[in-house]
């Protein structure tokens, strides 16, 4: 469980650290992918609840673009590497 606990902490380190720096990266093109969340919230708003599964789908993979395909690949990397519990590969990747 102490390991478990060890590697929880760098993992959650790092996302912390990956979020902090994207923040810039993130306001240089809020613009175009706002619009398509705006557009996305609206449908929202009127959607039945059958329709609100697929927009939401939509809004969670607007959410996870960071606007470079290098980091979304090493995002998702991450990611994966997390659902194996592979905490280290988790870390090197995010």
């Amino acid at each position: 469980m102490s390991v478990f606990l060890h590697n929880l902490k760098r993992v959650v380190a790092a996302f912390v650290a990956i979020v902090t720096f994207s923040i810039p990266v993130l306001g240089q093109g809020v613009a175009a992918p706002r619009a398509g969340l705006d557009a996305l919230y609206d449908r929202l708003i009127s959607a039945t609840e059958a329709e609100a599964t697929g927009i939401e789908r939509e809004i969670r993979l607007e959410w996870r673009k960071t606007g470079s395909a290098a980091m979304d690949l090493l995002l998702k990397r991450g990611r994966d590497a997390l659902e194996r519990g592979d905490f280290e590969a988790a870390v090197a990747h995010l």
